[in-house]
Order: C-alpha cells, then structure tokens, then sequence
C-alpha cells in the first residue's frame, strides 16, 4: 500500500506500507536399526517429531517535504523495518537397548526360554529411553530511521544539503 499527495500548497507527502508473513511446518521421522556398540542402542526412532516457524515482516516509510521557497526546501523521512521469525522444534526420541544382536542359540522348532530383564540393558554411556524436548527459538530485528535534512538548490545543476539522521537497530536473538 502506498500513497503520495502534494494537494496541500508548498507540502509533499508520500508513503508505503507492506506487511509479509510466511509459515513452515516439516515433520522429522527418523529410524535407526542397528546396533551401537558404546550405548548398547538397537533401534532409535524420532517418529512424531515436528518443527514450525513463521515469518513475520513489516516495513513501512513516510516522507514530508515542505517547500519554504523556490530553493529552500526541508525534507523528513521516516523509515521502519520489523521482522521477527519465532520457531519451535518438538523432539520426541525413543531409544530401545540390547546387549547384542546375535539371538541366543536355539532351533526353530526349540527355541531358548528366556524372560525378560526387569531394566533394558544400558551402560553408563546409554541415553534416555524416552526423549520429549521443545526447543524454541526466536530471531528478529527492529530497525527505525528518522533523517531530516535542509536542501537549497543553487541552480537546477547544483546543490547541497545539511542534515541528521538517528539510526535505532534491536537484535533478538533467543
């Protein structure tokens, strides 16, 4: 959106506006069957892992220039930036242990009665069985600038011009 004006004697006015979102969704499913021998893990699965973010803009300018003579003009222009892109990460992990995985011997027709451990077999290396952790993260900047400036045009080849400008810029970042 955009406008511009000079209906107002000796007063120029012009201004845009735009805003912009975006938003990701990626599942994450991941399956690991073998066998790590420092952990003792067998199988890892992060079946039902999911991560998000979102993008989120705005931008946004405005100028005035008032014409005090046919040479002398004073101009301010305002410009503003705004972006933010918040994000999640759900990780859900299960880890399932085994000692080997070569099968006790046996036949087919006999195979070995075996009962099952009161703990799943793990060493001091061994992760968590079950892993549900959220990671949020959140990344953005703020950008405002005024600039006012006194221009005088000594002819229509020549001029010059004295003015200020305040530049405010924020990071976030966490």
């Amino acid at each position: 959106m955009n406008f511009q004006s000079t209906s107002i004697k000796k007063l120029d006015l012009t201004g845009t506006f735009s805003y912009s979102n975006a938003d990701m969704s990626s599942p994450l499913n991941e399956f690991f069957n073998g066998f790590i021998t420092r952990t003792g893990e067998r199988q890892i699965s992060t079946a039902g892992s999911h991560a998000s973010a979102s993008w989120i803009s705005v931008v946004a300018d405005f100028g005035a220039t008032i014409h005090l003579n046919d040479h002398l003009r004073l101009v301010d222009t305002f410009r503003f930036r705004n972006y933010r892109v918040p994000g999640r990460f759900d990780l859900m992990q299960m880890s399932q242990f085994n000692a080997s995985t070569v099968r006790p011997p046996g036949s087919l027709l006999l195979p070995p009665v075996t009962f099952p451990a009161t703990l799943p077999f793990h060493s001091t290396s061994s992760p968590a069985d079950a892993v549900n952790e959220t990671f949020s993260r959140w990344l953005g900047q703020d950008t405002k600038r005024n600039q006012i400036e006194l221009q005088y045009d000594i002819n229509k080849y020549a001029g010059f011009n004295i003015g200020y400008r305040y530049d405010r810029i924020r990071d976030h970042n966490f």
